[in-house]
């Protein structure tokens, strides 16, 4: 089992057809966890990860606006506790957004 956690710019909520431009003055971001049961290989879940990247960067998901993600990947381990698995993903994903963001970091 993998899970991803996400950094998004609020904005990216138009792209469900909610206007939340008034919501949103100070570029405010937003998490969404990811978990993806059937993705077990570190290779893989990086791959996925850069996929989803990629797409969110290349859609017009708000006119005029590139949007780009922070993604933390991490895989379950052998006697891992949920909360082992979201400290790491979760350190992942701040050293993605302090790496510079839009990028994929993967939780030993």
């Amino acid at each position: 089992m993998a899970i991803l956690p996400i950094d998004l710019p609020l904005s990216i909520l138009r792209w469900a057809s909610l206007n939340v431009s008034a919501l949103n003055p100070l570029n405010v971001w937003v998490s969404v966890l990811l978990i993806l049961p059937n993705i077990a290989k570190k290779q893989e879940l990086i791959d996925e990860a850069n996929r989803i990247r990629a797409d969110i960067e290349s859609s017009i998901l708000v006119e005029g606006e590139t949007i780009t993600v922070s993604i933390g990947a991490g895989l379950y381990k052998s006697g891992d506790c949920r909360t082992d698995l979201l400290k790491r993903v979760d350190i992942a994903l701040y050293k993605s957004k302090t790496d510079g963001r839009n990028r994929v970091t993967f939780s030993e």
